[in-house]
């Protein structure tokens, strides 16, 4: 794949939008203005469709760079490949090989089905490579962050990664009314967090959020925090003495906090539960809402 620009791939679909878009208002005018002529209402209606009435959007840099990130996830996730144009998993029988420029192996243990939301990396390092070359790759990120309102000091992943974590969610559910294909199991203070795609979910899919990603979290908390401990022991400055008695403190907090989770989502994957899609997502949701995210 030619390295590509991810400004230039959104100039060049602005152009586009704005071209499809003044052609529909224009033909939805001449609409208007055939029907007015045809019942003789000249005199009281008008041919004109205000911008804001076009069933269709101009480019918006922010929704569109937004809409992007959903893309790559959808495309981690497997419900959509950078082969093929349309929607590709929705149920049914996986078929790799339609998953050739983005395939599986992008992701960690858990297969098609999770995203830990510590693996965002795979957005950046291979989403946004696979899509545009890896010769574009940094200025795509600061394209991409810009548009994401970064902050002082922070660079494009730390934003990106912001947005992940923040805000991705909570604009999923938003755009979905209520209704969302990506699933958030998450603790109560976030500590633990992963995406599990509702087309992929079947009676083993929470054991495995629990054995592959929650309790891998655990482990490593748990040896940071013994690494730490032992660091304490030796002959260090005040102020670093100070900075790991306060990451201990965080670690003992996040510890408790996922051993509660565990708890919770242990009873849940031992239940084994199906999920039937034609009772529509929020019926499907409740079963599993003291492990998921609050809508």
């Amino acid at each position: 794949m030619q390295p590509q620009q991810s400004r230039a791939a959104f100039a060049n679909w602005q152009e586009h939008a704005e071209e499809q878009f003044y052609k529909l208002k224009t033909n939805e005018e001449e609409l208007n203005r055939i029907f007015i002529e045809i019942y003789g209402l000249e005199n009281e209606l008008a041919s004109d469709v205000p911008e804001g009435d076009v069933t269709i959007n101009k480019a918006d840099r922010e929704r569109d760079i937004k809409s992007f990130i959903s893309y790559a996830v959808g495309c981690i996730l497997g419900r959509y490949s950078l082969d093929e144009a349309e929607l590709i998993y929705a149920g049914g029988d996986l078929q790799p090989e339609r998953y050739a420029t983005f395939p599986r192996r992008h992701l960690s243990d858990g297969g098609w089905r999770l995203l830990p939301r510590r693996h965002c990396g795979t957005v950046r390092e291979v989403f946004v490579k696979a899509t545009f070359g890896e010769a574009t790759l940094w200025e795509n990120l600061e394209y991409i962050a810009a548009t994401l309102c970064k902050r002082n000091l922070e660079g494009p992943w730390e934003c990106i990664r912001r947005y992940f974590l923040k805000d991705f969610y909570r604009e999923h559910v938003n755009t979905y009314q209520k209704r969302p294909i990506y699933w958030l199991f998450t603790s109560k203070n976030e500590t633990f967090g992963a995406l599990v795609y509702l087309h992929r979910y079947d009676r083993d899919t929470i054991a495995r959020v629990r054995t592959d990603y929650l309790h891998k979290l655990q482990d490593r908390l748990a040896a940071e925090q013994i690494g730490l401990t032992q660091m304490q022991k030796t002959n260090l400055p005040q102020e670093e003495r100070t900075n790991i008695g306060r990451r201990l403190g965080e670690l003992e907090n996040q510890l408790a906090e996922l051993v509660k989770y565990d708890e919770l989502i242990h009873h849940l994957a031992d239940m084994r539960l199906d999920i039937d899609l034609d009772d529509g997502v929020a019926i499907n949701y409740t079963k599993f809402e003291v492990i998921l995210a609050k809508m």
